[in-house]
């Protein structure tokens, strides 16, 4: 027996080294866990990044490539970047009161690319520049440079960036629909006039008297055409041969090509056509006529055709992030969109967002319910004002004429809008009634379809009338008392509904006066735009006002002249108006009955030769404005035309012949 064996360990040094042996368990048994829930929390990492992307909290490579390198820089700071944000932010709202824009503009910049997947820090800058930097300058084209900084900076970066966030087209299409198509800021037609030839540089102009279908068959070939022209140069030789004709004239397949095409190639009547004389052939007149020649080969049409084509796709993607075949989806849907207009380009940019963001998961509803909205906005203001009329200067885009009239072509496709959406959105509520756009919107589409039925009306032809029939007999039907009987005001006729509208106005002489010269005036307009069945539309209801008010008036010392009258009396001051370009006056004057340019034609003739004169290089008066035949039996029997007022007219018997 040894020492060891009656060796006695303390009490305490056994417990310590039991304690050591169930540690080293404790532990071992941890690290098994912890090694079972890191392979369990890896197996969880391909949803959770799924989740991620659903839910946009992290940026998906593929939305990214190609971004700057500043930006992939910025974004790997880490938890900098919350920091840095946070001072950001502080400083920018000062600077915001202090009204230090340009500093501002620079720090919004710098945040951007510090949170490029924050849409609330896009929308603030480009809010600044579009409004709170834009007016502080005086210049209508230094504003317009930095509205187009704000467009640009959403629609070239902040969507890409971040392409489900709806807050980002919401904030565009408002931007498009209030600063720019609508009358608040002081410069507005400058930015009109800068979106409308951007868009028709790269379109093209419209041929002046084109069918809906035509329309949409035109943006039909662009969005078949393929996305890259070098693919199409590789796949075409006719093509390929065009392009190597091209370039003997100095023109590559790009973004200039169109321009010249826009500029030089136009379908309507030029002021070119009226000179004098030519001017000498130089260098430059050579040149343009050279490319002319090759463009203008019939034996090459479908070539440039479809390299056109091609050139407008591959632009419309590149430079303004336009999708073509989005393009033509709307137009199919919403009718013969004129993409020169900023109501086109709300449209494009609110239906987008509600399409790409459809089913999101963080989708904010206030902004959702506002991007739908602005789909109505846009076709409301489209029938109220979307027909473009361009006289671009490509030189000097802000100096373009732009006018726009009303365009009645979209009341059916808002009236459609209306019940398909609003079926979308409230189609579960209580009080529901199908057929209508529901209780939210019924207040104001009720208003709104009163007035398209009255513009259909007062516009004229046959296609309007049948369709305001339409519109007064669903009214009629669905807009009821609470028992469900008819309400008073459809117990009319169709007729006395639309001049119940207007009656008030022609209690007077001279509101009567000035509603018949406003229709006249507009008849003028469109004349002058070859709408020749609306220009006669609404001559006919110059008439009906005229008679309404001469039949009701019998005996009275105010009395409206005759209604030939009045009309020579409306070319005049169109004729001679400073802001009505002289290419519209030129072509109004071709389109005037003989009557008509007979009864005007010594009145104008004095303004006519002072303006072709005052022309850089001069007009020709014997062209732009050639004396009708019969001057000299006119000047010695003048007539008042076929409208008089004799015993007839004035019972508001006899029928208005235009």
């Amino acid at each position: 027996m040894t020492t060891m064996d009656h060796l006695v360990i303390p009490e305490h040094l056994q417990a310590r080294w039991s304690a050591k042996r169930r540690g080293r368990w404790i532990q071992l048994a941890a690290s098994l866990i912890a090694v079972v829930c890191v392979v369990l929390a890896g197996m969880q990492l391909k949803p959770l990044n799924t989740i991620r992307k659903d839910m946009q909290l992290v940026i998906n490579p593929e939305d990214l490539k190609g971004v700057p390198p500043d930006i992939a820089i910025m974004t790997k700071m880490g938890t900098l970047r919350l920091l840095a944000m946070d001072v950001a932010f502080a400083r920018m709202e000062r600077l915001k009161e202090e009204g230090k824009f340009y500093e501002l503009m620079q720090l919004s910049n710098a945040v951007c690319k510090l949170a490029p997947r924050y849409a609330s820090v896009w929308q603030y800058a480009a809010w600044n520049m579009a409004y709170n930097i834009s007016v502080s300058e005086y210049h209508p084209e230094a504003r317009w440079n930095w509205v187009t900084n704000g467009i640009k900076l959403l629609r070239d970066q902040g969507i890409p960036y971040n392409p489900k966030a709806i807050g980002l087209y919401k904030e565009l299409a408002w931007i498009y629909w209030h600063k720019v198509a609508d009358y608040s800021d002081d410069a507005h037609f400058v930015y009109k006039a800068h979106v409308a030839v951007e868009m028709e540089r790269i379109l093209g102009a419209p041929a002046p008297t084109i069918t809906e279908k035509e329309m949409i068959d035109a943006i039909r070939v662009i969005a078949d055409a393929p996305r890259q022209v070098d693919a199409l140069i590789g796949q075409d030789a006719e093509v390929a041969s065009l392009v190597e004709r091209l370039a003997q004239v100095g023109f590559q397949p790009d973004a200039a090509l169109l321009a010249f095409v826009a500029q030089y190639m136009r379908s309507q009547i030029q002021l070119s056509e009226l000179l004098t004389e030519m001017p000498n052939e130089e260098e430059t007149a050579i040149w343009r006529r050279s490319r002319l020649a090759v463009l203008s080969d019939p034996a090459s049409k479908p070539a440039v055709d479809r390299l056109l084509a091609a050139v407008r796709h591959q632009t419309l993607r590149d430079e303004l992030h336009l999708d073509p075949d989005w393009m033509l989806t709307l137009m199919e849907k919403y009718g013969p969109l004129d993409w020169r207009s900023p109501y086109t380009l709300t449209l494009y940019w609110a239906t987008l967002g509600d399409e790409v963001t459809k089913g999101q998961r963080n989708l904010d509803p206030s902004d959702s319910m506002n991007t739908v909205r602005y789909i109505f906005f846009a076709l409301t203001s489209s029938i109220e004002r979307g027909r473009i009329h361009l006289e671009p200067d490509f030189d000097n885009p802000g100096r373009s004429f732009v006018d726009m009239l009303p365009d009645t072509r979209f009341i059916p496709y808002l009236f459609d809008a209306f019940l398909e959406l609003g079926a979308e959105q409230y189609s579960d509520m209580p009080g529901f009634i199908e057929g209508t756009p529901g209780p939210n919107y019924w207040a104001g589409f009720v208003n709104w379809l009163h007035d398209a039925i009255r513009m259909l009306i007062f516009e004229g032809g046959q296609p309007n009338r049948v369709l305001a029939e339409e519109y007064y007999a669903y009214l009629r039907r669905m807009h009821t008392e609470d028992d469900g009987s008819p309400r008073e005001e459809y117990l009319q006729s169709l007729e006395d509904f639309v001049m119940s509208a207007i009656k008030d106005q022609l209690i007077t002489f001279k509101k009567s006066n000035a509603t018949v010269i406003q229709l006249l005036t507009r008849s003028l307009r469109e004349l002058s735009l070859g709408r020749e069945d609306i220009s006669k539309g609404f001559i006919e209801r110059a008439a009906i006002v005229w008679r309404s008010y001469t039949a009701d008036n019998i005996g009275f010392k105010n009395q409206l002249p005759p209604l030939n009258i009045l009309r020579r009396d409306a070319i005049i001051v169109f004729m001679q108006s400073p802001v009505v370009p002289t290419a519209y006056k030129a072509r109004l004057w071709a389109r005037l009955d003989e009557q008509a340019r007979r009864m005007t034609y010594d009145a104008l003739l004095p303004y006519i030769t002072q303006l072709c004169a005052s022309g850089d290089p001069p007009l020709s008066v014997a062209k732009f404005l050639p004396q009708p035949p019969g001057m000299e039996a006119y000047r010695e029997n003048p007539v008042t035309g076929p409208l008089r007022v004799d015993d007839e007219t004035q019972q508001g018997t006899k029928k208005f012949e235009p």
